[in-house]
């Protein structure tokens, strides 16, 4: 997918997204209401579920749109969760997104050719700064990110 085409979708997914907002914006919810705010879960400390731990194949990267419209691409082994890392896959160079590589395991910036570590960590420029991480854990079958 090209940066055109990610933000075609982003666009699409913003507007399939409004109608509950406005929805929910011109009714009266009740306690029973499907519109109603939901209840914050306490037990999550500020992780939110973004993907199924099955989701996740070798050698490959599953991307996501976290709720508050920030990409995260997640990499690792289902069969050891201590080593799914979550990152933001947009280039530190110059802001493209990069696309995962599954023969070179890394991502690669299609604009300029840096290329990252599943970690993030810079591999090749001219990225200078690793991708940002998110905090990851595994629950339930479920990836949780901390964003």
């Amino acid at each position: 997918m090209n940066r055109r085409e990610f933000m075609t979708w982003a666009g699409a997914g913003f507007l399939a997204t409004s109608l509950p907002v406005a929805l929910a914006a011109c009714s009266t919810p009740t306690a029973t209401s499907p519109l109603s705010p939901p209840m914050a879960n306490a037990g999550t400390n500020g992780y939110i579920a973004v993907a199924n731990l099955a989701d996740l194949r070798p050698d490959s990267a599953v991307e996501v749109i976290s709720p508050d419209k920030k990409p995260i691409a997640i990499t690792g082994d289902i069969q050891k969760p201590e080593s799914i890392v979550a990152v933001n896959p947009t280039c530190t160079h110059k802001g493209c997104v990069v696309k995962w590589n599954e023969s070179g395991k890394q991502f690669v910036c299609p604009c300029h050719g840096a290329s990252f570590a599943a970690s993030g960590q810079v591999k090749q420029g001219p990225a200078s700064k690793p991708l940002p991480t998110y905090a990851v854990k595994v629950e339930n079958g479920k990836i949780l990110v901390k964003v």
